[in-house]
């Protein structure tokens, strides 16, 4: 799916292939002109009906072939074949000119992967999963932005974040120094080893390790680095015994993301972009379903209803968004999620719209 906003060009590892199986299967469906060839797609199809050949048939081999799975790009490809027919029917015409967003997720519409050219829909996002995912934001678009390097949680709630982190470090630090020249990791692909004779700690990051003593590493949790993934893995794993290290943070912090979502949701445009919706109509398909989603001139004017906390049982934090009309009292509903999505004190918490519950409300037309 395309998404708007800042976006993580490419998740990498399996999500990657399942966009590309899933998008390549649906294009496949609609130009393939032969029996499929998973060593080379783009020779399977009739590239004449791409926009710019040359280009979409280079990116068709380059990111599927490494990433072919048979099993996703057949479901798809099934998939693709009913939905086309859903879509001709809706639309009384099969589109005859196509694009594809490729390695790069990005097309000039801002919202289809499979992309459809002079036709009244702009193409397809698609998702290959049942639920249906809306935008990967940043703290910042939502009103959270702190000082450069800085966890938005320490933005919130310095003192908190602070003696979270802390009793996670000392935990950690203990139970290397019990096992000495032993190394741990704690469900994840980083480690730590206390060096009995220098009596220091070896720390693997994602670019290289950090030796230093405890009380250097005290000294850094200030600020998240790749080095400290092993200490927020050992949170992952310890969560239901130690949880209490964050009740104080995000008991403060609810509040506080509660108003400032408030805020960043107040105004249709904000509602408009976050929920994706664009200036020509487009269809979402997911494993379960394909909707026709308005444009941004027929969706109206939205509204946040209200936001409150999710209440998760975990170090992911989550607010309930109910969005409508202002004359309509059913609403659809979105869960907004700050989390650790690339590692607890690895790298920064992002904020991703998951989750679209009763899309009806918004206008969406289920189409299958």
């Amino acid at each position: 799916m395309r998404l708007t906003e800042i976006h993580n060009l490419g998740e990498g590892g399996d999500g990657s292939g399942a966009r590309y199986n899933s998008e390549v299967a649906f294009l496949y469906r609609i130009a393939g002109d032969k029996k499929f060839n998973p060593r080379k797609p783009s020779s399977s199809m009739d590239m004449s009906m791409f926009a710019d050949p040359k280009r979409t048939a280079t990116e068709i081999d380059r990111f599927l072939v490494p990433n072919y799975n048979a099993k996703i790009f057949d479901a798809w490809e099934h998939l693709a074949d009913s939905y086309m027919d859903a879509i001709a029917q809706k639309e009384g015409a099969r589109p005859q000119k196509l694009g594809w967003a490729g390695g790069s997720n990005i097309n000039d519409d801002g919202v289809a992967d499979v992309v459809f050219y002079d036709f009244p829909a702009a193409g397809v996002s698609i998702k290959d999963t049942g639920g249906i995912t809306l935008a990967n934001l940043t703290p910042k678009s939502l009103g959270l932005e702190p000082d450069r390097g800085r966890d938005v949680f320490s933005h919130l709630a310095q003192k908190e974040f602070d003696a979270m982190k802390k009793a996670i470090f000392t935990d950690v630090l203990n139970d290397s120094m019990s096992k000495p020249d032993e190394p741990q990791n704690y469900g994840g692909t980083r480690q730590i080893v206390y060096n009995s004779e220098t009596q220091d700690f070896t720390v693997d990051g994602k670019q290289k390790s950090i030796t230093a003593t405890a009380d250097q590493i005290m000294a850094q949790i200030g600020n998240n680095a790749n080095w400290q993934r092993v200490f927020g893995d050992w949170f992952q794993q310890n969560w239901q015994a130690k949880k209490s290290y964050a009740a104080p943070l995000y008991k403060k912090v609810a509040k506080m993301i509660e108003l400032q979502l408030e805020e960043a949701l107040g105004d249709n445009e904000k509602l408009q972009r976050i929920l994706q919706f664009a200036d020509q109509p487009y269809y979402y398909a997911t494993t379960k379903g394909l909707y026709l989603v308005p444009s941004i001139a027929d969706a109206g004017d939205l509204q946040l209803k209200q936001v409150y906390y999710g209440e998760p049982d975990g170090t992911a934090q989550k607010f309930i968004a109910e969005i409508g009309h202002p004359d309509n009292p059913n609403n659809a509903r979105v869960t907004v999620y700050i989390r650790y999505a690339n590692g607890m004190f690895e790298s920064n918490p992002t904020v991703r719209v998951q989750d679209l519950k009763n899309p009806e409300n918004l206008l969406w037309e289920k189409i299958v």
